[in-house]
């Protein structure tokens, strides 16, 4: 969890220097895990819509394509009133 952790606080300091992924998401690859976030920005702070284990090419990519569609985040981080 550590490691998720440290990959949150990292998105939430500069959100906009990951890679674009999918649509208005972008991905933050995980260190020393084959997984990845998939996040977007907000008004209010980041959206963080899946973490996805990259299995390869494909595997990865139709899971985290379909979590990253959804409406529904995972955590909201960040707010107005910070």
């Amino acid at each position: 969890m550590a490691e998720l952790d440290l990959a949150i606080a990292r998105i939430e300091e500069a959100p906009r220097q990951w890679p674009p992924y999918l649509g208005d998401t972008r991905r933050y690859l995980l260190r020393r895990f084959r997984f990845f976030v998939v996040f977007r920005e907000m008004e209010d702070g980041v959206q963080v819509l899946a973490v996805a284990h990259d299995a390869g090419p494909d595997i990865g990519r139709v899971g985290s394509r379909r979590q990253a569609q959804s409406n529904e985040p995972l955590q909201r981080i960040g707010s107005a009133g910070r």
